[in-house]
Parts: C-alpha cells; sequence; structure tokens
C-alpha cells in the first residue's frame, strides 16, 4: 500500500492491518519544504511484479515508474515520455492551488498525472 506519510513509497501491512516493513526512498520534488505537497507528489500505486518485486508508478507530478526488488531494493527509475503524453508533461503546474479540509487545514490541490497501472502476467508495467 501506498502511505507516503510512514515514511516510504511502499509500506507492507501484516494480516492484522499494522505495517511491518516500508522501502523506497521518495522522489525529489523540489517542494520538500511543504510536507503535504511533498508526499501528494510522492504518491502513487504500488504493483506487485508476478515475476518478483514490485513496481511504484507515481500517480502525480512528472509520470515516473520505479522497480524494487523483492527485498524492497531499488532496481531502476524510467520517466514515462512520448508525443501522446508530451502536452501533459508541459502543462504540469509549478504551483498548487490549496483548499480548506474539514479541520480547517489548508492542503495543495494535486490532480493525477497517472490514472491506473497494471501489471501483466509477465511482468511488464
Amino acid at each position: 500500500m501506498n502511505q507516503p506519510e510512514l515514511g516510504g513509497l511502499i509500506t507492507q501491512f501484516n494480516l492484522r492491518g499494522h505495517p511491518f516493513n516500508t522501502f523506497g526512498v521518495f522522489r525529489f520534488t523540489g517542494h520538500e519544504e511543504d510536507r503535504d505537497l511533498h508526499l501528494a507528489l510522492n504518491s502513487g500505486f504500488p504493483l506487485v511484479d508476478p515475476l518478483g518485486g514490485y513496481y511504484f508508478v507515481f500517480q502525480a507530478g512528472m509520470p515516473t515508474f520505479r522497480k524494487y526488488d523483492d527485498g524492497g531494493i531499488f532496481q531502476f527509475e524510467r520517466h514515462i515520455e512520448g508525443i501522446e503524453i508530451d502536452p501533459v508533461i508541459a502543462a504540469l503546474p509549478n504551483t498548487w492551488a490549496r483548499k480548506s479540509d474539514n479541520r480547517g487545514r489548508t492542503l495543495p490541490m494535486v490532480f493525477p498525472t497517472v490514472r491506473t497501472a497494471a501489471v501483466d502476467p509477465e511482468g511488464y508495467l
């Protein structure tokens, strides 16, 4: 599961719902001083590779994914690029509007760049 507020990109839980392992270093966002924005830009989809390991697809900001081995060790990172997504990348904001939640906190309005991701039985993302 992705709960970046626990300190990593991927958190594994036991059968009772308690976290027991967190891995994946946050990516540099340029917004590290704004915790809520930094965490939002490090949100995404953790996916199990049926051939071993995990993928992590960042949901917001620059479309990127990472591969980790079974032990949570970083293997590689790739940016998703191409003429189909170039206009989306060019339109990525540098600042985000903020909105108040029901507790009076103001949170950044970060919209997803990637809305879905999956891994096929052969391990292809």
